[in-house]
């Protein structure tokens, strides 16, 4: 389902909270550093303006609903790379064009978020840390679910 908010314009594939399948007690949030990471998951649907929810645009990027006009974004493409909140930039959904740091797909048949530019995806860690590490299909420690919010 594509949804899009009137505030920004953008479409988003989509929109809610992100829980670990390895540890269904974890979601992934943005703490006060506009870090990444994980933290209990709150149990109640996530509404706009909570630093839980995330949406994923038609246009690549990850946003999150506390920081507005920032995108996940990442400083390299090595593993044990953190994911953090940078001032969104434009990219076009055109296939086959070069993408920037920012750009990260949900793959509803894996259930990993990947980083296209890396080729890596995200990895719950321990209990507070999730890193781009290789994809693996079989880790379940990169298996993700995305609770859709029903405010969007």
């Amino acid at each position: 389902a594509v949804v899009s908010t009137q505030s920004t314009g953008d479409q988003f594939d989509y929109v809610g909270e992100i829980r670990s399948l390895y540890n269904d007690e974890l979601c992934l949030e943005i703490n006060s550093e506009t870090v990444v990471i994980l933290y209990p998951c709150r149990g109640m649907p996530p509404g706009i303006g909570d630093n839980h929810v995330h949406g994923f645009t038609k246009n690549g990027n990850v946003r999150n609903g506390y920081r507005d006009g920032m995108c996940w974004d990442t400083a390299t493409h090595e593993e044990k790379t953190i994911v953090k909140m940078y001032g969104c930039h434009v990219h076009s959904a055109t296939e086959g064009e070069s993408f920037g740091s920012q750009r990260f797909v949900y793959d509803e048949t894996t259930q990993q978020v990947v980083h296209p530019p890396s080729k890596r995806c995200m990895e719950l860690i321990d209990r507070r840390t999730v890193w781009l590490m290789k994809c693996d299909k079989v880790r379940r420690e990169q298996r993700w679910d995305i609770k859709m919010s029903p405010w969007f």
